[in-house]
């Protein structure tokens, strides 16, 4: 009888513990739905007008990010939340083809939110990533409403090629219609910005654009008006130097080849780097303008230089 009564307590602590460590998901789902909208547009092709669907969602009060091929080219966009009956005009503040980010904002502020629940999604910033954590995609897949899928983040940078952007690659479905919804966390934060699906004879995977790069790439739209990528002109094999522009800010920091990067300081944060995306993922967020620090080692001595990084400009869609 008293193991038994042992028995019952230790289950009931542990399911205490469980209940109060683990966020209830249901709950977290339906308020982060409230910050999600159906994104509609009409647009101009060469073949004539068609309709386009996606997604978008809530920030801050009348600040929408949304992928940007959802609203390029667009002649009209709606909007509209889950529980609403009613669509409103919105229109492009931000948009970047390079990156694939937009932010809209609703035309007639006062009367949605006078007549929508709107939640605002908290960002989850660079160096909170992580890899293996469950995450959940809102959107609306094939014409499915406000659909939510399930997933963990497969790697938290993942490069397709030597161009700057990076992107989170998860398993939650990144279809037609997800386009430009948030990748968000069990815990209600937003990690990503749903970009693309990369399909293969057997799966598939989905791409999101980190927040940290989206909000990179809205504050350089709004300070420089154009988006200014940092830059020290250097080519790694992982963390080695194999490559340095004679005209690079790396160069003229006094870098060499052969020289193995091991650590980043910035303003606000100190990395250690053991691979080239790491490093490379961490410059595409910052201002160009930010001095930072780099620690390498050369021939068993440790050596820091502080550089103030280039930068470049990459206008166009296709150079992605």
């Amino acid at each position: 009888m008293l193991n038994a009564i042992k028995t019952s307590l230790i289950c009931a602590l542990v399911f205490v513990f469980v209940t109060a460590c683990t966020p209830n998901q249901t709950a977290m789902i339906e308020n982060a739905k409230k910050a999600v909208v159906i994104i509609a547009s009409e647009k101009v092709t060469e073949r004539g007008d068609m309709g386009g669907l996606g997604t978008g969602f809530f920030v801050k009060e009348n600040y929408i990010f949304t992928a940007r091929h959802v609203i390029s080219d667009a002649k009209n966009i709606k909007i509209a939340l889950e529980k609403s009956d009613e669509v409103f005009d919105a229109e492009v503040v931000y948009e970047d083809a390079f990156s694939d980010v937009a932010v809209l904002r609703v035309k007639n502020w006062e009367e949605f939110k006078s007549k929508n629940d709107i939640e605002y999604l908290p960002i989850v910033q660079h160096d909170d990533l992580r890899p293996y954590i469950n995450v959940y995609s809102i959107g609306h897949p094939w014409g499915l409403f406000f659909s939510v899928s399930k997933g963990i983040v497969s790697s938290p940078i993942r490069k397709k090629d030597s161009s700057p952007m990076w992107y989170i690659q998860t398993d939650a479905r990144v279809f037609e219609g997800n386009s430009g919804g948030p990748l968000i966390t069990e815990y209600g934060k937003v990690i990503g910005i749903n970009d693309m699906m990369v399909a293969k004879l057997g799966g598939s995977y989905g791409l999101a654009i980190p927040m940290s790069v989206a909000l990179k790439v809205v504050n350089d739209l709004e300070k420089y008006k154009e988006v200014r990528w940092a830059t020290l002109g250097i080519s790694l094999n992982k963390n080695v130097i194999q490559e340095l522009d004679p005209e690079g800010a790396a160069k003229k920091a006094g870098l060499q080849v052969g020289d193995v990067i091991d650590e980043l300081f910035t303003k606000d944060d100190a990395i250690i780097i053991d691979t080239a995306e790491q490093l490379i993922s961490k410059m595409t967020t910052l201002d160009y303008s930010e001095k930072i620090r780099l620690g390498v080692k050369r021939d068993g001595n440790k050596i820091r230089f502080d550089i103030t990084p280039s930068y470049k400009v990459i206008t166009k869609e296709q150079d992605k």
